[in-house]
């Protein structure tokens, strides 16, 4: 199915550093295999995250605090952003053992039921990225 994959005006002053190839490249992976965790993507998407992990962007969704992936480059985040909020991707918790399975976790400690205020430390949601149907 073509998808218009044009970034969302009212994103831009927020979110500038959206990229249509790295958009139309995470649409076309998610269309082969339905879904697929955030490290699966790093490790498919060159431009999707840095190298040295040391850097780069989490992305926080819900609550405060409550981290969905790190390490993404400014123009992998905005890009996500705007799949995301222009209703072209969702986003859905999942196992661990999915990205245990992918050989990449992240150290903080697990989402379990997150306070209405959110944590006050970052605590990691392991999530799946698909396309909306």
């Amino acid at each position: 199915m073509k998808r218009d994959l044009q970034p969302a005006p009212y994103l831009l002053n927020k979110f500038p550093e959206f990229d249509k190839n790295l958009a139309e490249r995470i649409v076309e992976r998610l269309e082969e295999y339905d879904y697929s965790t955030f490290a699966e993507l790093q490790q498919n998407l060159d431009d999707l995250c840095v190298k040295n992990e040391d850097l780069g962007y989490a992305w926080s969704v819900g609550y405060p605090n409550v981290i969905v992936w790190t390490h993404f480059t400014l123009k992998g985040l905005c890009t996500l952003v705007h799949l995301r909020k222009t209703g072209v991707i969702e986003l859905d918790p999942c196992p661990i053992l999915y990205y245990k399975m992918d050989g990449r976790l992240l150290t903080y400690p697990l989402v379990e039921r997150p306070p209405s205020c959110g944590y006050k430390k970052p605590h990691w949601l392991p999530t799946v990225v698909h396309l909306k149907k």
